[in-house]
């Protein structure tokens, strides 16, 4: 059940964060896709890329002791990092549930370890520069020669609903893969209106960015506020950090940051608890 995995849900009193992204490629893409910030220059990644080094220190510093999913993604594509199949095998010692966000226009031997895949499944209208025949053999590469989950993601803009019911007629026999639609939370198309609710990121969880600075979301696409570095520091000395802190008191106080009050889909931790609901009824955890 899935309140086996969530019962004992980190908060803000224990000493290390949720660390539900990590980012190990940034800034850097082979498409040109209209709706995403690095295409418009939005984000002040130029390519980064994780170390490896990075990363063994975070493992052995326990940094990952209260994540149950951590995702591959942010701003860049992940695929593209010379080095996935070691990042992939290096996390999967980690004991964590871990997923990618990918364009799937790369394969990697090391998808056949991971336990979900989403896929950015929109019209080759969003997706400038793809190439679709490849992009499709890619697809069902993975669909069919991997044990992953595959989510086949739709950004809710335009022709999103016909895009929909291709997949869904496309994929239609296919037990491991589920469709699904997220709201364009960059663009202001007016589907999406600004939130107004309490953000819990600030209280649980974290996400990494590819240089190693540590940030409350994965929409601070321009560092509107780090925590730290884990360069510098080890993950539980930022958590317990001023900053943090700071963070954390702007909220209860009501006195957030322009990046927050401008967001249009506040808690996106949240996103991946409602997955793993999804997960668990289809009996995929």
């Amino acid at each position: 059940m899935l309140s086996k995995h969530t019962s004992n849900l980190p908060s803000y009193s224990l000493d290390s964060p949720i660390v539900y992204q990590l980012e190990i490629v940034g800034g850097t893409c082979n498409l040109k896709c209209p709706v995403c910030p690095v295409t418009e220059n939005k984000t002040d990644r130029v390519n980064n890329y994780f170390s490896l080094a990075t990363l063994d220190k975070l493992i052995n510093e326990d940094a990952f002791k209260n994540t149950f999913y951590l995702e591959l993604q942010m701003y860049g594509e992940p695929t593209m990092h010379r080095n996935f199949d070691e990042i992939v095998s290096k996390l999967k010692t980690t004991g964590v549930k871990l997923g990618l966000s990918t364009n799937a226009t790369i394969w990697r031997e090391g998808f056949k370890q991971l336990d979900f895949i989403t896929i950015s499944a929109d019209s080759r209208i969003y997706r400038v520069g793809r190439n679709e025949e490849h992009f499709w053999k890619v697809v069902d590469k993975i669909i069919n020669e991997t044990n992953a989950h595959i989510d086949l993601q739709v950004i809710e803009i335009n022709d999103w609903e016909k895009q929909v019911k291709l997949l869904e007629e496309k994929y239609k026999d296919k037990s491991n893969v589920l469709i699904r639609t997220i709201g364009d939370n960059f663009g202001d198309t007016g589907r999406h209106p600004l939130a107004n609710d309490v953000c819990i990121n600030p209280f649980i969880s974290v996400s990494v960015d590819s240089d190693g600075d540590v940030v409350p979301c994965c929409f601070m696409n321009n560092k509107e506020y780090v925590y730290g570095n884990i360069n510098t520091n080890s993950l539980k000395e930022i958590w317990e950090g001023q900053l943090h802190k700071d963070f954390v008191e702007s909220w209860l106080s009501g006195n957030i940051i322009e990046k927050c009050k401008n967001c249009r889909m506040r808690s996106p931790q949240l996103l991946h608890y409602r997955f793993a609901v999804e997960w668990e009824r289809r009996g995929w955890l």
